[in-house]
């Protein structure tokens, strides 16, 4: 546990491999949540939804924001 910095170096080494898929940006999002790094977290999935709008990442965001203490958002 809390080996966050690892796989967001592994994750980076996958979107290299394959950077036409959204799921390594989408986990990128996650593994920023789990290791508490929220701005980042949303930075990342803004980028995310600008590149491919069909990604809503409604429930990631919500987690985002609850765990910032942003419950108007």
């Amino acid at each position: 546990m809390g080996r966050y910095s690892e796989a967001l170096t592994e994750n980076k080494r996958a979107q290299e491999l394959d950077p036409l898929s959204t799921l390594f940006k989408e986990l990128e999002v996650g593994i920023l949540r789990f290791a508490r790094r929220y701005d980042e977290a949303l930075q990342r999935m803004q980028a995310l939804i600008k590149t491919h709008p069909e990604y809503f990442g409604r429930t990631e965001r919500a987690y985002i924001y609850a765990a910032k203490g942003m419950y108007a958002e």
